[in-house]
């Protein structure tokens, strides 16, 4: 944890992660309502970095200020199980802003 961010939901987050790569179940888990085969979701959540982390609490607190989450812990889970992808296309999408959305051309940079 780096300093300034939200403990309480770090630990949240990495209670969810242990638990689930922790588990010796061999019933389907439900990720975004789709059952997945628990080692499927057991080595995902096991090649997540701290850069997850941090997207998936910025993420997070974003989504859940209008208070439209019924199922936390079914939404952390999705947003753990998903954070690989989820991190790669936001960072994919800030790049082509600067790129190619005005940050670069409007500074000459790029033409």
């Amino acid at each position: 944890m780096r300093e300034g961010s939200d403990i309480a939901l770090f630990k949240a987050f990495y209670e969810i992660l242990c638990h689930y790569a922790e588990s010796n179940c061999k019933d389907p888990i439900r990720v975004n309502g789709i059952p997945t085969d628990p080692g499927t979701v057991r080595a995902k959540l096991l090649t997540l970095t701290d850069s997850h982390m941090e997207y998936v609490i910025r993420e997070y607190k974003e989504k859940s200020r209008n208070g439209n989450i019924r199922y936390t812990h079914a939404y952390m889970l999705t947003m753990l199980f998903n954070a690989p992808e989820g991190l790669e296309a936001h960072i994919t999408q800030l790049v082509e802003h600067d790129m190619y959305g005005g940050g670069w051309e409007e500074k000459g940079v790029w033409r």
